[in-house]
């Protein structure tokens, strides 16, 4: 092998590699949690409980805190419907949802949706893992649903990246040259 094909080689697993962690890995199979947090975000009211995606948490899961709330986790969104009658969420620090990804993918962005009906006045990615959507102030008319769209990334596995930097480095080790 010479060493253009080396190096060609040796620029496809580059790449490879690359494309291996910056795929986008959606939610569909990781382990999510949806619950409400009052009056500040380290405060949980109620918890949804864990369920792989796609889920859909029926009307009611979170009774003591919106009792006519529903939600869908997709593997690109969150929805998050009014059922029984209009809410308006407290004015506090914190009033509104946590989706937490307990396994699998990890949040790079998260935005609302063109056709969301209501929109949360805040929206915070903590750690890759948290998604924090605060409602403070909000009324949630019956009906309506708040749409929030999840841009996710592949997790890396344990080991894996570093795996992958100790196989670039062999086969840069391949291209050295012993002299005679």
């Amino acid at each position: 092998m010479n060493k253009t094909q080396k190096m060609a080689i040796a620029a496809a697993a580059v790449l490879l590699v690359a494309w291996t962690y910056s795929a986008q890995a959606g939610l569909d199979g990781a382990t999510v949690n949806l619950s409400a947090y009052y009056p500040n975000s380290s405060s949980l009211f109620a918890n949804g409980g864990n369920v792989v995606a796609p889920a859909t948490y029926g009307t009611g899961f979170a009774s003591s805190f919106s009792p006519g709330a529903s939600a869908q986790v997709t593997d690109t969104q969150l929805i998050i419907t009014q059922n029984l009658s209009a809410t308006t969420y407290n004015p506090a620090a914190f009033d509104g949802w946590v989706l937490s990804i307990v396994s699998g993918a990890t949040i790079v962005s998260a935005s609302v949706d063109a056709s969301s009906q209501v929109d949360p006045v805040s929206i915070s990615i903590v750690g890759g893992d948290q998604l924090f959507l605060n409602y403070e102030g909000v009324t949630f008319p019956n009906g309506d649903s708040s749409i929030i769209d999840i841009t996710t990334r592949a997790s890396v596995p344990d080991g894996g990246l570093t795996l992958a930097m100790l196989g670039m480095a062999m086969t840069g080790l391949s291209f050295i040259r012993r002299k005679p």
